[in-house]
């Protein structure tokens, strides 16, 4: 609450960003979620310019090639929550174009189960409250996002609030725009994923 986030925030966050380099995987991981953490429930204390600074170098970490590695795991996937974090409580302080393309190719989360729900819950808020946004120009992340959500869609690791706020969308997005769900669908590489997806229209 507020009282918590006046009472920490500018005490905590100097040490969370020091230790999200941490060689110590576990203090990595804690750390990174602890920012978002502050994305959410910061407020005034988390600057803009603190919190452009902390996206980037959530975005930077993501985009090692060495990211997705057994060893990094788990720290990448709790960058990803905490960025979607950012993303929902945040987004003026984000450049979007250059964080959305990112953080969708990691959606859903592999090993992660309460950080996947958590990130995915951030899609849901994103696109309940500006899909175009999230789309981005001439709608170019939207097989992205299609793709993401089909993924996850159905899975225990969404569980069913989740699939059910995604199909909700899309049965949104097909009585809006049946042609554009249609070829953004068709752009899916994966049959199941475009299976998923009509299941999800028409469910």
């Amino acid at each position: 609450g507020k009282e918590a986030s006046k009472k920490y925030v500018s005490a905590i966050l100097p040490l969370l960003t020091q230790h999200v380099v941490s060689k110590d995987s576990r203090l990595r991981v804690a750390a990174i979620l602890g920012l978002g953490v502050v994305a959410e429930h910061g407020g005034k204390l988390f600057s803009r310019g603190a919190a452009t600074n902390v996206a980037k170098q959530l975005l930077a970490m993501l985009a090692e090639p060495d990211a997705r590695y057994s060893v990094n795991i788990e720290a990448s996937e709790a960058a990803v929550t905490a960025l979607g974090k950012m993303l929902v409580h945040r987004g003026p302080a984000l450049d979007a174009a250059a964080a959305l393309p990112v953080w969708l190719s990691w959606l859903p989360l592999r090993y992660s189960e309460e950080p996947n729900k958590q990130a995915l819950g951030c899609l849901c808020k994103l696109l309940e409250a500006d899909a175009n946004a999230v789309f981005g120009v001439d709608g170019g992340r939207f097989p992205l996002v299609l793709g993401a959500m089909a993924a996850a869609y159905e899975s225990e690791a969404a569980g069913e609030a989740i699939s059910g706020r995604m199909k909700s969308l899309v049965q949104q997005w097909a009585a809006s725009n049946q042609a554009t769900l249609q070829s953004g669908t068709a752009m899916l590489t994966e049959p199941h994923l475009r299976e998923k997806v009509g299941r999800m229209a028409t469910a």
